[in-house]
């Protein structure tokens, strides 16, 4: 896993306003470590993978996937989504934990910019502030191991 990509995803979990991460279609590997980073996912369902499947590709998940898996997945899905490289279909990775919804195709952009209008109704200030309390010692500790 590139520094870069590893940057991008802290910057991800981080960034200080409501994150919405769409998914189209198929998302492995780094995309599925960006699912992650969402305040909220939404996908279409279909016949499509979702997951994380370094192992399945003889890599480790660096640390800042098993961070955000930690975090993010079901604790009961956990074993298969990181070191079983299960992949999940659209559906399924709702209960899993990279997806918060699924729509139908189609309706993936029209869903997207209602849920980014719930969102934005939001105090910015109190939510990012939650946020940094829940997710800043964490970004923190990774981003320090990304310097060195």
């Amino acid at each position: 896993m590139s520094l870069g990509g590893a940057k991008l995803m802290m910057r991800l979990y981080g960034f200080p306003r409501p994150l919405i991460i769409t998914t189209g279609g198929h998302c492995v590997a780094l995309g599925g470590f960006m699912l992650l980073t969402g305040d909220y996912r939404i996908g279409v369902s279909g016949d499509f993978r979702i997951g994380l499947n370094e192992v399945a590709i003889a890599m480790t998940l660096p640390p800042f996937g098993l961070m955000l898996a930690k975090e993010r997945i079901a604790t009961r899905h956990l074993q298969n989504a990181t070191t079983n490289a299960t992949l999940f279909t659209p559906d399924d990775a709702i209960e899993v934990g990279f997806l918060d919804e699924t729509v139908a195709p189609g309706e993936l952009a029209d869903r997207t910019m209602v849920r980014a209008n719930e969102l934005a109704q939001l105090d910015n200030a109190a939510f990012v502030r939650t946020k940094l309390d829940w997710r800043g010692a964490d970004i923190e500790r990774i981003s320090a191991g990304l310097q060195g």
